[in-house]
């Protein structure tokens, strides 16, 4: 674990990292160790990092990093997750 990380529960951070499988699970890798990822943006964070580290902001839960965002390279990617007002049903609005 890196020096100052918080690690609270619904706390935000943001590392320098590059998104790998270890033991059967995703994690973020740098050269302090491994993070687990929770969440189902890992096919896009994985695209966005093409096997590099990425400037990857997360939220801590229970189960590990939820990836909201990441940049690497030019690309600024918001992978939080989706909800509220996105998924709501517009039955008969017209």
């Amino acid at each position: 674990r890196a020096s100052g990380l918080t690690t609270d529960i619904g706390a935000a951070t943001t590392v320098l990292a590059a998104p790998t499988r270890a033991e059967g699970r995703w994690v973020l890798c740098d050269h302090t160790g491994t993070l687990p990822i929770s969440g189902g943006s890992v096919p896009e964070l994985v695209a966005v990092c093409e096997g590099r580290p990425g400037v990857i902001t997360a939220e801590w839960t229970a189960a590990g990093l939820l990836p909201l965002s990441v940049t690497a390279g030019e690309r600024t990617i918001d992978l939080g997750p989706r909800g509220g007002f996105h998924e709501r049903r517009w039955r008969g609005a017209a």
